[in-house]
Formats: C-alpha cells, sequence, structure tokens
C-alpha cells in the first residue's frame, strides 16, 4: 500500500468532524489532519520514541498544544481594587438628604462599602 493510500485510511479512522458550509474550512482541516497524521509517522520511524497507536499521539499533541488553557468564563463579580485607590481621590462623600422616618437615605458606593 502507498504512502498516499495509507494516509487516506488513517485519516478515514481519526478526522476532525466538518459541520462547515465554507468549502476552505474542510480542506483546512483536511490539511491538518494530514499534518498530524505525518508528524505521527515521524515519530514512528524515530528510534528516541515508543510505538503507540495513532489515537494516543492525537489525544498528547492537543494536550501539550492546549497546555492550561480553559475556556469557561470566570463566575461572579470582577474585582475592585485596583479601581479604588484611583476613585478614593475624587469620591467627596456628603450628607444625605432624611426621609420621611427622619433617617438618612441610604445609598451603596463602590468606593465606601
Amino acid at each position: 500500500m502507498g504512502g498516499v493510500d495509507r494516509n487516506d485510511q488513517m485519516q478515514s479512522y481519526h478526522s476532525i468532524p466538518v459541520t462547515g458550509k465554507k468549502w476552505w474550512t474542510r480542506i483546512f482541516l483536511d490539511l491538518i489532519d494530514r499534518a498530524v497524521y505525518n508528524s505521527f509517522i515521524l515519530e514512528q520511524e524515530s528510534p528516541h520514541h515508543n510505538k503507540r497507536p495513532l489515537k494516543d499521539f492525537r489525544v498528547d499533541l492537543a494536550k501539550q498544544l492546549l497546555g492550561n488553557f480553559c475556556s469557561r468564563r470566570k463566575r461572579g463579580r470582577v474585582s475592585n481594587e485596583g479601581q479604588t485607590a484611583g476613585h478614593v481621590e475624587r469620591h467627596f462623600p456628603e450628607m444625605l438628604t432624611l426621609n420621611e422616618k427622619g433617617k438618612r437615605k441610604e445609598r451603596t458606593c463602590k468606593v465606601c462599602r
């Protein structure tokens, strides 16, 4: 079996699923698949690496490329610690007016809380 036939066969086992309608995305992802398989072949021919399946190679490659990346957004409010120093010099608290019960109206301020 020739090199191109073997490449096509292995690509059919572990290919990147394409859902886009644009023709260039399919070609781009096909080229990435072929590059990954070619790098797998180079690793197999190297005397410094152990033999392993293509799936394990692809998983390890993905882990190395992603590193510590996490796409989850952090929940909660943004910290205002760095902003308060700039606001304090412009912040001039004033006495608030009284309400009908004789108490001062309370409002929350980013600088004061």
